[in-house]
């Protein structure tokens, strides 16, 4: 069996909705990902698969989640809108930040 692995990083920002504490309120993280690839073979260069297309296929993925912020998909009352300074609430039927 052959293995081949892709590994980078991203930052985006959530929140834990109904959740009573600082982690309730927008913040962010570092999140690593790790894509891993195995097959029975190599092709007739003796590669499984080609370093350079795999991290293609990540970064186009994570050029969407970088510095982005993340909400559940069954989080189905979550609005986010533009804040300006000073302004926005938080409120039951969805979040304003």
């Amino acid at each position: 069996m052959f293995e081949v692995s892709v590994e980078e990083s991203f930052a985006a920002g959530h929140a834990l909705r109904g959740y009573r504490g600082k982690c309730e309120n927008p913040h962010g993280h570092n999140y690593k990902i790790r894509i891993t690839v195995t097959g029975e073979q190599l092709d007739t260069i003796g590669l499984l698969w080609d370093f350079k297309d795999l991290k293609r296929a990540m970064n186009e993925i994570i050029e969407r989640l970088d510095h982005q912020y993340l909400i559940a998909a069954e989080h189905t009352g979550a609005r986010v809108h533009q804040r300006r300074p000073g302004v926005g609430d938080r409120h039951h039927h969805g979040d304003v930040f």
